[in-house]
């Protein structure tokens, strides 16, 4: 995580998590667990705020090197249900 910080990424996407969950480092970065595709697990440590679907699926990664963002680039990122 120091890493990241001081090089300034913007997101870290991950899977195997088995729950999709959109959140922040402490510092700001998004984090970005996809599901797997075999089994989703319910859990009661989920933010206020979320909105990602209880659903097996992909996701779908945009990545801008435009650098716009502070001397970052920047993504969109949209979730699949299969």
């Amino acid at each position: 995580m120091e890493l990241f910080e001081l090089y300034n990424v913007t997101a870290a996407f991950s899977g195997h998590f088995h729950q999709n969950l959109v959140s922040k480092s402490s510092f700001g970065m998004d984090m970005i667990i996809t599901s797997s595709l075999s089994l989703l697990f319910e859990s009661t440590g989920k933010p206020l705020a979320f909105d990602e679907p209880a659903a097996l699926g992909f996701r779908i990664v945009t990545v801008n090197n435009d650098a716009t963002n502070g001397g970052r680039g920047t993504f969109q990122h949209k979730f699949v249900s299969l």
